[in-house]
């Protein structure tokens, strides 16, 4: 059968598997080379896939894999390089960090863009079963953020945010010193909370998303058009919501500046030999062809 994939949160699973895997530490190589089975485990979690329906995943993921090792690893691996250089030569500015945040977003409607076809022809493809599963996988992300409202300790909220955002950069950079530790724990407490603005947006969404499902079998053709909008990643944000983001994001990028800028010897090589080892897996996964976009639409 004619096939048709779209899913917002599917569209992410790319990218929030890598940056799981990136923060953790964990094999890049070995992790790269088994994302089309994290990805379909993913998804058939969600929505109870057929064996037809992961047939078509996979061959659809072997198409995207192969444009996104040809495309996008060469030019993960140069990033990091120029990051790398920035860092050794003491140019990490919030100028720099402006500069890369860009590219990385670019990164990401790129991959948007790549997947926004097989996203829509898996979806349109679902049963009204796997919809209400699909459905259901809403409610308990939505059951996530209601918890995270729950909880009435704003300091304590404040600390765990300081304390998640000081075990990543450990990760990178070993043990930070206390003047690190002070910048981690104001950023902590100036950080505006989202999880009200994304728990409103996540209703409103997930209804026109509903609604977009309705048409899929009697009305290809807006279904694709209603999901194609639906996919813009913030699509449907108020302007407070808009706003907060942008703070948040430039707090973030300036608190980064200031702990690398703060780094020690020891840290600054641990970090270097970090970078240059993630550069080295992205060279080694590269793949020597580099179809372009169009042609996998």
């Amino acid at each position: 059968m004619g096939m048709r994939f779209h899913h917002r949160h599917g569209l992410k699973a790319i990218a929030s598997i890598a940056l799981a895997v990136f923060a953790v530490g964990c094999t890049v190589q070995l992790a790269y080379l088994n994302l089309d089975r994290l990805l379909i485990r993913w998804v058939d979690d969600k929505i109870d896939l057929s064996t037809e329906q992961k047939t078509w995943v996979r061959d659809m993921l072997d198409e995207k894999l192969s444009w996104h090792c040809g495309s996008h690893l060469p030019r993960y691996a140069a990033m990091l390089g120029q990051f790398r250089d920035d860092l050794n030569q003491g140019k990490i500015t919030l100028s720099s960090m402006l500069a890369y945040r860009d590219q990385i977003t670019q990164f990401g409607q790129e991959l948007l863009d790549v997947a926004t076809v097989p996203a829509t022809e898996l979806m349109a493809s679902l049963t009204d079963r796997q919809v209400k599963n699909l459905l259901q996988s809403f409610d308990d992300s939505n059951q996530e953020l209601v918890s995270r409202l729950s909880e009435p300790d704003i300091e304590k909220r404040h600390m765990q945010r300081a304390d998640r955002m000081e075990r990543r950069l450990a990760r990178f950079m070993g043990d930070l010193n206390p003047e690190q530790r002070t910048a981690i724990e104001q950023w902590a407490r100036d950080y505006q909370s989202t999880e009200a603005h994304r728990l409103a947006h996540a209703y409103r969404w997930q209804a026109d998303f509903k609604r977009a499902l309705a048409l899929r079998h009697d009305h290809p053709k807006k279904f694709a058009d209603a999901m194609t909008v639906l996919l813009q990643p913030t699509r449907g944000w108020t302007a407070t919501h808009r706003q907060i983001s942008d703070d948040n994001q430039m707090r973030t990028l300036q608190l980064i500046t200031a702990i690398l800028n703060q780094a020690t010897p020891r840290q600054t090589s641990q970090l270097m030999r970090k970078l240059e080892g993630y550069a080295n897996d992205f060279d080694a996964l590269s793949c020597s062809a580099s179809p372009q976009v169009a042609q996998l639409n």
